[in-house]
Parts: structure tokens; C-alpha cells; sequence
């Protein structure tokens, strides 16, 4: 006589808690690879990029250059970019072209920062800051909205 097989047991750990909550650490770190990643190659933040010479960014329209920890970098902004053309100190060069340059410039600066931030995250997931932050949020009734 043949014996059936078991079944097996689903996954025996539960469902997550708080599957829809918002993770505040891995925002952050993306965010600051994201800073990191656009200062080096176009030489300002996400956000100066992204609306300079919008109704966000009025006072902002076409760039310069700025010296910075990684060197000298032209600024390019998302505008400029689309359109191809870039209006400010270089209008010979092309904002792709120029991007490389940026990205030759502060590659140093680019490769610390990016590891000093995985430094950065691993230290933090060893300690108490993600509990404390959790324990935040549950003390203020937010726990199913957000989490570290």
C-alpha cells in the first residue's frame, strides 16, 4: 500500500505586520545615492535639477560652474538636457558630453561618498535607531503608515 505524500506546511513565518508602510530607511538611502550620483555628474541637487526654470524653481534658470570638493563641474539641469543645448558656460559641448567630463572630474568624490555610504547603512542596521523609530511610530499611531 502507497503511502500519500505530506503536504507542506506553507511558509511557517506570518505575514508581514505592516506590508503597506512606508520604510523611511530605504528612502533615505536611495535618496542620498541619488544626491550623490546627480551632484557628480551634473553638478547640483535632485531637486535644483529636476525644476530649475519651472514655477518650483523660477530663480533658476540656466546655469554656470561651481568648484566643488570633486573639482571644477558645469552645471547641467534637466531643461538644458532635453533640450540638448547647454546655456550656460560651455554652449560648445553638449550636456552629455559634458556629463562625462563632470563624471571624469569627480570620481574620487563620487567613489568615497558611495562608500562611505554602504558604510553608512550597514552601521545603522546594527544598531537601535530602526527600533527606537518603530517604537516612535507606534507610540504616535502611525505604525501602519510608517516604518524604519
Amino acid at each position: 500500500m502507497k503511502h500519500m505524500a505530506r503536504r507542506s506546511k506553507k511558509n511557517s513565518r506570518s505575514r508581514p505586520k505592516y506590508k503597506g508602510a512606508f520604510k523611511i530607511f530605504p528612502a533615505l538611502f536611495a535618496y542620498a545615492n541619488l544626491h550623490i550620483l546627480m551632484v557628480n555628474s551634473v553638478g547640483t541637487s535632485p531637486w535644483n535639477f529636476f525644476t530649475a526654470g519651472t514655477k518650483l524653481n523660477p530663480n533658476i534658470g540656466s546655469w554656470g560652474t561651481e568648484s566643488g570638493q570633486g573639482g571644477h563641474k558645469d552645471i547641467i539641469t534637466l531643461k538644458e538636457l532635453i533640450a540638448g543645448v547647454q546655456t550656460s558656460s560651455s554652449p560648445t559641448e553638449s550636456p552629455i558630453t559634458q556629463i562625462g567630463n563632470n563624471l571624469m572630474a569627480s570620481w574620487p568624490n563620487l567613489l568615497f561618498s558611495m562608500v562611505g555610504l554602504r558604510i553608512a547603512q550597514k552601521v545603522i542596521a546594527r544598531t537601535r535607531v530602526r527600533t527606537d523609530i518603530n517604537k516612535l511610530s507606534d507610540a504616535l499611531g502611525t505604525s501602519q503608515l510608517v516604518r524604519a
